[in-house]
C-alpha cells in the first residue's frame, strides 16, 4: 500500500508539496495556511487535502467544523515520505 501512495505523490507536486508543509509544521495547519506557504491557489489544496486523507496520510482533526477545518500529516504519510526521500 504505501508503494502505490509513494507513486501517487510522485506524480502529483502539489499533494507532494502539501504533505511536505504539513510534516514541517508538525501541527495541524488550515488549507488556507498551506495555500499560502506553498503558493497554490486554496481550492487545488482542500481537493487533494482530501485524496490525501483518504489515503490515511492526513487527518481533519476537526471534521465536524464546516469553515475551519485543520489538517495534520499521519504517522503514514510521514513514512511516505521518507520513502520519497530515499528515491530522489
Amino acid at each position: 500500500m504505501i508503494k502505490k501512495d509513494v507513486h501517487f505523490l510522485l506524480r502529483s507536486s502539489i499533494s507532494r508539496k502539501i504533505l511536505e508543509c504539513l510534516n514541517r509544521y508538525d501541527k495541524e495547519i488550515s488549507p488556507k495556511q498551506i495555500a499560502k506557504e506553498i503558493d497554490v491557489a486554496r481550492d487545488n489544496v482542500s481537493t487533494r487535502i482530501l485524496w490525501l486523507a483518504e489515503r490515511d496520510l492526513v487527518k481533519c482533526i476537526n471534521p465536524e467544523d464546516r469553515l475551519w477545518r485543520f489538517y495534520k500529516i499521519t504517522k503514514k504519510g510521514k513514512k511516505v515520505l521518507r520513502e520519497i526521500a530515499e528515491l530522489i
